[in-house]
């Protein structure tokens, strides 16, 4: 007989007007809507214990929703073992869940069923809203919300620029400088190469300021405070220092190699950690730090860079 699983849900206040494809997909971690329309068509879905055969039925809140996901769906999976949920926890609160984002988790749900998302993830059969986002291969800080009110909030706190932000960066390269601030204008994510450009104008205006803390073994490690949030821009301001992110596939190739010793790091992911956030919330700075992810932290260890940590 087939593998399968049975999902029970309850449709949420905030959910009211909802789809039931929309409703599956974004409580899921890898279910697209084009799935869930195959479980629609197999019958094994009911509301309230009636089989529902139609993706735009909308749901209410207090709906009971139940369904069957057969073998072949959940072999498409592709399993990333990051171990409890719990364990990457910083702090959750009624309004809040604020997360040590490992490498290789998406922010934000996406088409792609294969995908893992912090917000599938860490919600465990609830919904939450991402704030803001990390790059996928980029580790470190993630504020998720419990309700869409909460999202707004805080994305107007990222928007007003109102959110203190810093990252770590192993990066290649030769410093020529302890401090330093690129300013620059910086393009839309070109649809072919998934660049993002430095423009002369047209552009978004970004901001990083930058701390070398030290050297060790052909590698930097650098402290990053970006002022503005655009796409890939710690990643492509570095490029523009010549001092590209170890194992970041997309900026500086070409400006220096790998160093011997860390290939197999390099092929796994990039080395940027979002370390440390804070911002004023309910009348008090909320501030959390994450520490480096095991893979970052075998890096700073192996190349001596650990040392130049506080």
């Amino acid at each position: 007989m087939a593998e399968s699983k049975k999902i029970d849900l309850v449709v949420g206040r905030e959910e009211r007007g909802l789809r039931i494809d929309q409703f599956i997909a974004q409580h899921s971690d890898f279910l697209s809507k084009t799935r869930v329309r195959r479980i629609l068509d197999n019958g094994a879905l009911a509301i309230n214990g009636r089989r529902e055969r139609f993706a735009n039925r909308t749901l209410q809140p207090g709906d009971k929703v139940t369904y069957y996901l057969d073998g072949d769906i959940l072999k498409s999976r592709k399993v990333m073992d990051f171990g409890s949920p719990d364990a990457w926890i910083l702090r959750e609160d009624g309004e809040l869940v604020i997360v040590n984002k490992p490498a290789g988790m998406l922010s934000q749900p996406t088409k792609d069923p294969k995908l893992l998302d912090a917000s599938g993830y860490f919600g465990r059969g609830k919904t939450l809203w991402p704030c803001h986002r990390l790059d996928k291969e980029t580790s470190g800080v993630l504020v998720l919300a419990k309700s869409a009110k909460v999202a707004e909030k805080v994305m107007d706190l990222f928007r007003s620029r109102d959110v203190k932000k810093e990252y770590l960066a192993i990066t290649t390269g030769t410093p020529s400088q302890k401090e330093w601030t690129e300013l620059c204008y910086l393009s839309d994510t070109m649809e072919k190469s998934g660049r993002v450009e430095i423009v002369r104008s047209g552009g978004k205006t970004s901001e990083t300021r930058f701390h070398w803390l030290g050297s060790a073994k052909n590698l930097n490690l650098i402290h990053c405070f970006p002022h503005t949030g655009r796409t890939h821009q710690i990643r492509v301001h570095l490029e523009k220092a010549r001092l590209p992110i170890l194992g970041d596939k997309i900026y500086g190739l070409g400006l220096s190699q790998t160093p011997g010793g860390f290939e197999s790091y390099a092929v796994k992911r990039h080395f940027l950690h979002a370390c440390s956030l804070s911002f004023i919330w309910n009348e008090e700075r909320l501030e959390v730090k994450a520490k480096p992810t095991a893979e970052f932290q075998a890096i700073l260890d192996k190349s001596g860079l650990s040392k130049f940590l506080t």
